[in-house]
């Protein structure tokens, strides 16, 4: 492969992060309401845990996509200029 296809793809891999983090409350609120409505029912301090930690696992899971992202880009250019 060559390293423009390369950085293209650590380009890409940036944005997905970017993408996550952006949606992180969304999806985070979505996974904790599918656990909720398939628990029937839970108190409500259980369910900002399980939100928050929905949450969270999204940004962290976009903060690493960036960042692998990122890094791969930068070292890829540093290395076409």
């Amino acid at each position: 492969m060559s390293k423009k296809i390369i950085s293209v793809i650590f380009l890409v891999v940036s944005v997905i992060g970017v993408v996550v983090i952006i949606n992180s409350v969304r999806w985070g609120k979505e996974a904790a309401n599918s656990i909720l409505s398939g628990a029937g029912g839970m108190d409500t301090s259980l369910y900002l845990v399980i939100l928050e930690r929905s949450i969270v696992s999204y940004q962290l899971l976009g903060a690493a996509l960036l960042v692998i992202g990122g890094i791969g880009f930068i070292k890829i250019m540093k290395k076409l200029y």
